[in-house]
């Protein structure tokens, strides 16, 4: 499973992203690791910090893999300057992981809603 995957249909699926985005966003070990992981993919040049033509890249090759466009150079930049807190042209892991735990978190409602309306519409079938 990816954090990047296609929405989620079946129930059994819903409740398996559902506990394990939960334990990542309540394990400090298992944030620092997904953290890790995905700072590591995008900081190509490895000196600790994101620029904007890694991320450019990094959302290119995401894009590509997931089947949408590409978003363009400015919206690209639109994207690094929110993930730029500091605002000093680079992205510092400690800036990432509040993208990424906002991103699971939202992901983690996401799961919680498609449950209830698939429950609802199975007790509506029976």
């Amino acid at each position: 499973m990816s954090i990047f995957s296609p929405p989620l249909e079946s129930e059994e699926d819903l409740e398996q992203c559902h506990k394990a985005l939960s334990f990542i966003l309540t394990d400090e070990e298992a944030f620092n690791r997904v953290l890790k992981s995905i700072f590591d993919t995008i900081d190509l040049d490895e000196n600790g910090t994101i620029e904007t033509s890694e991320l450019e890249r990094f959302i290119s090759c995401l894009s590509s893999k997931m089947h949408v466009s590409t978003p363009t150079s400015q919206q690209i930049q639109f994207i690094f300057s929110h993930l730029d807190l500091n605002s000093d042209n680079v992205v510092q892991k400690e800036e990432l992981a509040i993208f990424v735990k906002h991103m699971l978190q939202e992901r983690v409602r996401y799961c919680i809603l498609k449950l209830d309306q698939t429950r609802k519409t199975t007790r509506n079938i029976k």
